[in-house]
C-alpha cells in the first residue's frame, strides 16, 4: 500500500496518516494499515485494498486497476500488454498527473490566500472600533471560518476584495465620509416624504 501510495501520490506520511489523495482536505485522515496492506479514510469514508486504492485514484474497474498495477510495477502477472492497452495506461497516467499539479497549484493558492485574509484581519483589529469597522472584522471572520473548511478551496481574488474594503477606510479605520453618507442618505429619504396635502385630496380627507 505504502508503495502504491508513494508510486502515485508521493505525500508525507506521519505515523501511517497522511492527507487523502482521494478528496481535498487539509488535515491528515488518510490511513495506512500495513498489517493488513490497506487504507481507510476519515475524512470522506474511502477505504480498501491496492486494487481498490488505484480503482477509486484512476476511477477504473477491478481488471483495469490490476493491469495498471501490474504494468506500473512490472509484476508480470498478466501478458504483456498491447499497444493500445500500453497508450491507453499512458493516457491515465498522465491525465492524472496533470490534475494532481492543478491540485496541488489551487491548494498552494488558497493557502497564499487565507494568509492574506489573516493579516488583513490582523490589521482590522488593531484598527480604531467604529461600526464600520467590527461589521468587516465579523465579515472577514466568517470567511476564514470558511477556509478551515478542508473540502473546500477558495477560488475567488482575495486581494480584490481586501482593495474594496480598504477603500472605505483611511489610516485611522475610519470609514471615509461614512458620516457624509449617512447624511445624504437622509436627505435623499426626505425628499421622498410624500405630501400630505396631496395624500388628504386623494383620500378625501
Amino acid at each position: 500500500m505504502r508503495e502504491a501510495l508513494e508510486h502515485y501520490e508521493p505525500r508525507k506520511v506521519v505515523r501511517s496518516f497522511c492527507s487523502c489523495p482521494l478528496h481535498s482536505e487539509k488535515t491528515a485522515s488518510f490511513k495506512i494499515f500495513d498489517d493488513t496492506n490497506s487504507f481507510y479514510c476519515f475524512g470522506c469514508g474511502a477505504g480498501g485494498d491496492v486494487i481498490k486504492f488505484v480503482s477509486l485514484l484512476f476511477k477504473l474497474n477491478y481488471s483495469e486497476s490490476m493491469r495498471k498495477i501490474d504494468t506500473d510495477f512490472c509484476m508480470g502477472l498478466f501478458k504483456k500488454p498491447s499497444l493500445s492497452q500500453y497508450r491507453r495506461n499512458n493516457q491515465i497516467t498522465k491525465q492524472h498527473e496533470t490534475q494532481r499539479a492543478d491540485r496541488e497549484q489551487k491548494a498552494e493558492k488558497s493557502n497564499a490566500e487565507y494568509i492574506k485574509l489573516c493579516e488583513y484581519h490582523r490589521w482590522l483589529i488593531q484598527q480604531k472600533t467604529t461600526i464600520a469597522i467590527q461589521h468587516d472584522i465579523d465579515f472577514i471572520g466568517r470567511l476564514l471560518d470558511k477556509f478551515l473548511n478542508p473540502d473546500k478551496l477558495f477560488e475567488f481574488d482575495v486581494s480584490a476584495l481586501i482593495n474594496s474594503l480598504k477603500i472605505k477606510h483611511n489610516g485611522t479605520g475610519e470609514v471615509k465620509d461614512y458620516a457624509a453618507g449617512l447624511a445624504d442618505r437622509d436627505k435623499k429619504r426626505k425628499n421622498q416624504t410624500p405630501n400630505i396635502s396631496n395624500y388628504a385630496n386623494i383620500t378625501g380627507g
